[in-house]
């Protein structure tokens, strides 16, 4: 837990969240990927969704822009 890490991943849910430093935290969540194939999947399949839904290229673009219109004092900057 770094950083803003915590504000793109949801710890449990689309990926897991350790202490800096804390190699028994590092430990028990690799152990956990390692043993539990179905949460493994789970996680991955919520991170790509995740990815697919707030992150591409195009998402943020338009999110960027949307801010940038806010700022300036329009509804959006392309229209």
């Amino acid at each position: 837990r770094v950083g803003a890490v915590d504000e793109v991943i949801e710890d449990g849910v689309d990926g897991m969240l350790i202490d800096a430093g804390s190699v028994d935290g590092l430990v028990k969540a690799l152990t956990r990927l390692i043993k539990d194939a179905e949460y493994r999947e789970v996680l991955s399949q919520k991170a790509i969704e995740k990815y697919r839904r707030k992150f591409t290229l195009d998402t943020m673009t338009h999110e960027y822009e949307m801010l940038y219109g806010q700022v300036a004092g329009g509804d959006d900057l392309l229209h």
